[in-house]
């Protein structure tokens, strides 16, 4: 059964990593097209704009420019797997910590790092009373984990233990580096709004009307396949969480006391980046990015 979930959700993740290709595809196209057309408003013949220079450069531009922004968001976040906890303000864990909860964490990190084969990765604390957890960086071996003074306290071992099993689990399939390229991706999409809001406010209605609309396609392209292909990495984490730990329970137990305490990390960029929380449920549907807590628990306890 194990496996066959786990193979049930490498193939929607492809599913939906292709139609995520396609949709930006036909975005950064059509959005070529309607530039082209302006200049050949007087001639609308569809060979004619496809065959023509600008066309043609149009399509170079808005590709060089999203692929700019992708790289620049990228590269931030794989070359710092401490720039996330960073922008929450979060601190490191001493190893020698006087404090008990933190040593507990830190005793289950090494007890894990072993049964999954990985690397201790650095703990990080976020001063939040709400209980949630993240990994973070781009190589396994140079990930970072950070978990919310709420879950130190308000979770028991056993539960602390199941929400480091499905963060150590987003390690070890990848699901880190999948949510990093997915923000910078979308990150770059998104960027012709930005562009085309200036534009609009200078007065170039045409122009920055036609890259805001690109950009807000773009953007809500990104949102609706960041939030299927990060349900689906949750259902395997949880799937590979509740497989490592000798009491599989404790991830469920764990879950129903973020639905009771709530689970929101005041920041920011939250939709950008929420992904890569162990629970969230503060963004509605259709870019809620996690499946409901309810069909978690209901999930692991069978």
């Amino acid at each position: 059964m194990f496996e066959h979930n786990n193979k049930i959700s490498k193939r929607k993740i492809f599913f939906f990593t292709l139609l995520f290709l396609i949709g930006s595809t036909c975005t950064v196209f059509l959005t070529s097209l309607a530039f082209s057309a302006i200049f050949y408003a007087n001639d609308l013949n569809l060979s004619i704009i496809l065959q023509g220079p600008i066309f043609k450069y149009a399509n170079i531009i808005l590709i060089g420019m999203i692929l700019y922004q992708a790289e620049e968001e990228f590269s931030k976040l794989r070359q710092n797997s401490a720039y996330l906890p960073a922008c929450l303000s979060a601190r490191v864990i001493a190893k020698n910590t006087q404090d008990f909860k933190q040593q507990r964490f830190l005793n289950i990190l090494e007890e894990l790092s072993i049964a999954f084969g990985l690397k201790i990765p650095k703990a990080y604390l976020l001063k939040d009373e709400t209980i949630n957890a993240f990994v973070c960086g781009y190589d396994k071996d140079q990930s970072v984990i950070c978990i919310t003074k709420g879950a130190l306290e308000k979770l028991n071992r056993d539960e602390l233990q199941g929400v480091i099993a499905h963060e150590f689990s987003n390690i070890l399939n990848a699901n880190v580096k999948a949510n990093i390229i997915i923000s910078s991706l979308i990150y770059g999409m998104v960027y012709p709004a930005v562009l085309g809001r200036e534009l609009l406010r200078a007065g170039q209605v045409i122009f920055g009307g036609i890259l805001f609309i690109s950009g807000a396609i773009g953007l809500f392209i990104g949102l609706l396949t960041k939030s299927a292909l990060s349900k689906q990495k949750k259902y395997l984490s949880d799937a590979n969480a509740k497989h490592f730990i000798r009491y599989n329970l404790g991830l469920a137990n764990a879950l129903k006391k973020i639905k009771k305490h709530g689970d929101k990390i005041d920041f920011k960029k939250w939709q950008l980046y929420d992904h890569f929380y162990l629970t969230n449920e503060s963004t509605s549907a259709p870019f809620n990015t996690h499946p409901s807590i309810e069909k978690r628990i209901k999930i692991l306890e069978t």
